[in-house]
């Protein structure tokens, strides 16, 4: 998935676009998104009633997350 359609995505549930500042991809299935803190529960509550789960304690750098095993 492509950054503009991710927002366009996120556009469709009500987000407001602008307010994400960055759209990374940390993991499989797995899409990290950057916003002012002010307004984290408003997505989340955005998020919540789409019904899409997110991941609280999710950490990029655990072993069980990392693409390459070596590293």
């Amino acid at each position: 998935m492509t950054y503009t359609e991710a927002r366009r995505r996120l556009s469709r549930l009500g987000v407001d676009s602008w307010r994400i500042l960055d759209v990374c991809y940390p993991a499989h299935s797995v899409v990290g998104l950057l916003v002012h803190l002010q307004y984290k529960p408003a997505l989340l509550s955005l998020l919540e009633k789409a019904k899409i789960p997110t991941l609280d304690t999710f950490d990029p750098l655990d072993p069980a997350n990392l693409a390459d095993p070596k590293l």
